[in-house]
């Protein structure tokens, strides 16, 4: 169930920070905090690069990542 509305592209930092804490990601928050990594910025990143640092992400976080890019929340 996507909605391409809910897309991460048009969120700024502190936005996109609230909604990766929603969803319990809370050190990619940090991550985009420290970096001051937006929305649109995030979108544009690939699994592998979710994978490196500074973002050191495991496969399941990577998961829900995409599908919160593709505009999922969960019910």
């Amino acid at each position: 169930d996507s909605d391409h509305s809910n897309s991460i592209h048009h969120l700024g930092v502190e936005q996109l920070c609230a909604l990766l804490k929603e969803y319990k990601l809370d050190k990619l928050a940090e991550v985009c905090v420290d970096e001051k990594l937006d929305g649109n910025f995030l979108a544009c990143l690939n699994d592998d690069d979710l994978k490196e640092e500074p973002f050191c992400l495991g496969n399941f976080q990577i998961k829900k990542l995409n599908k919160l890019k593709t505009g999922w929340r969960s019910k």
